[in-house]
């Protein structure tokens, strides 16, 4: 009994830490994408704040707005309660047109911050409710330096028209800001609760998930490579020859079919062993008869050196595919080793060819014509001439000889000068 020793195979990486850095990576991936989603949620809770801290600032505006309205209404009383004292008057007139400039000046910040369609319509309110007051007040003011207002009874009077827009300018500041608070608390309240929520539950379920995959990938490899570690250790004794060696496994998985499946292989095996121990003789009828085959085949497809430079070729019997292809490997290996110039292909035993041997003849002279030499084909009978061109099968480039008598006087001349070649 022969043996083949092979190196042993190195693992240079083993399954187990493959199915550990597969199961590592997918904890990896979860970890990132538990990370992202905590990262989102931070993001959104961040936004919500902003949010929040830019209605807050709306809500404090708005409420300046109210303050700079009621301060800007003091002055006004004040500058016409004194209006017969020019220079009290000309004091809280200055007043007044600095608590104007700041209310101006507020509702510009609030217009910084508007967002929606309704906070632009409140600024575009405040605007021209807030031009319609100052046009009322310097209105006023003109007529009292032009001596058309003498009272406060007839100022007040002037003004009585524009109070409307005045009370709306001051209502609708102190609405705005109570809905911008109420507002504020109740997003506030909502978005925080939502966002906790929505953390602890990503928290939680990513944890769960990143602990299960790190159970699995610590578990798994294990449970798996036990019984692939059994069917290894098995394999290595029978290996060393230990031809009862079988895998214990009783699974109904694909690794039990697998531990069956060896079983099977081992006892073939043990019994193959068995049969060559006691078929010497067996083996030496083969050794004989592969021998005699191998002279058949050399008797099938003789390449005889009929002259110098010549190789005689005659064909008998049944020509099917397989004697055409080892024909040619023949002929071709003995025109290639004798250097022959011309190749005498005898087909007078041949009685009759199927399709694939009409169409390998040609094939076969072109192949010898590549290695320099010419193919002459004679004896060709009429069944096998009516065949071949029933067939279809062009021999216009090869050349004929009826008889093998003449193939030969045709290269009598090439012998001759290869002849004289050799000996000179």
């Amino acid at each position: 009994m022969r043996s083949s020793a092979r190196p042993p195979h190195r693992v240079r990486l083993g399954l187990r830490l493959q199915l550990i850095l597969a199961f590592g990576l997918l904890c990896i991936v979860l970890a990132g994408v538990l990370a992202l989603s905590i990262s989102g949620v931070i993001y959104l809770r961040t936004q919500t704040q902003h949010a929040i801290t830019v209605a807050g600032e709306k809500s404090r505006i708005a409420n300046e707005v109210a303050i700079a309205t009621l301060l800007c209404r003091r002055f006004e009383k004040d500058l016409f309660l004194n209006l017969d004292v020019p220079a009290t008057r000309a004091t809280y007139l200055t007043q007044w047109q600095a608590a104007y400039s700041s209310l101006q000046q507020t509702i510009d910040q609030y217009a910084d911050l508007a967002s929606t369609d309704e906070d632009r319509q409140q600024v575009a309110t405040w605007e021209w409710e807030s031009s319609v007051y100052q046009r009322a007040v310097l209105d006023t003011e003109r007529a009292i330096a032009a001596g058309q207002v003498t009272t406060p009874q007839a100022a007040n009077a002037a003004l009585t028209p524009f109070k409307a827009s005045i009370r709306t300018l001051t209502d609708s500041a102190r609405e705005r800001a109570q809905q911008q608070s109420a507002a504020l608390q109740h997003t506030n309240a909502a978005l925080t609760a939502t966002s906790d929520q929505l953390l602890q539950l990503l928290i939680g379920v990513g944890l769960a998930a990143l602990l299960f995959a790190l159970g699995v990938s610590l578990l798994f490899p294990t449970q798996l490579l036990r019984p692939i570690h059994s069917l290894r250790l098995v394999t290595q004794r029978l290996a060393q020859g230990e031809l009862t060696a079988r895998a214990d496994l009783m699974r109904a998985d694909e690794l039990g079919a697998l531990a069956d499946g060896f079983n099977q292989m081992a006892d073939q095996i043990r019994q193959q062993i068995a049969d060559l121990d006691q078929s010497a003789v067996v083996r030496e009828q083969n050794d004989q008869l592969r021998a005699l085959l191998e002279l058949v085949q050399d008797l099938e497809t003789p390449a005889i050196p009929l002259l110098d430079g010549v190789l005689l070729v005659p064909v008998v019997g049944h020509l099917d595919t397989r004697r055409v292809t080892l024909l040619q490997q023949r002929v071709i290996e003995a025109v290639h080793t004798q250097r022959a110039q011309v190749v005498i292909l005898d087909l007078t035993g041949i009685t009759m060819v199927d399709t694939k041997v009409a169409h390998a003849i040609p094939q076969f002279v072109a192949a010898v014509q590549l290695l320099g030499a010419r193919t002459i084909v004679t004896g060709i009978s009429a069944q096998v001439a009516q065949t071949v061109t029933h067939m279809g099968v062009g021999f216009e480039r090869v050349q004929i000889a009826a008889r093998v008598q003449e193939g030969i006087a045709a290269v009598l001349p090439v012998a001759l000068i290869s002849g004289r070649a050799r000996l000179g």
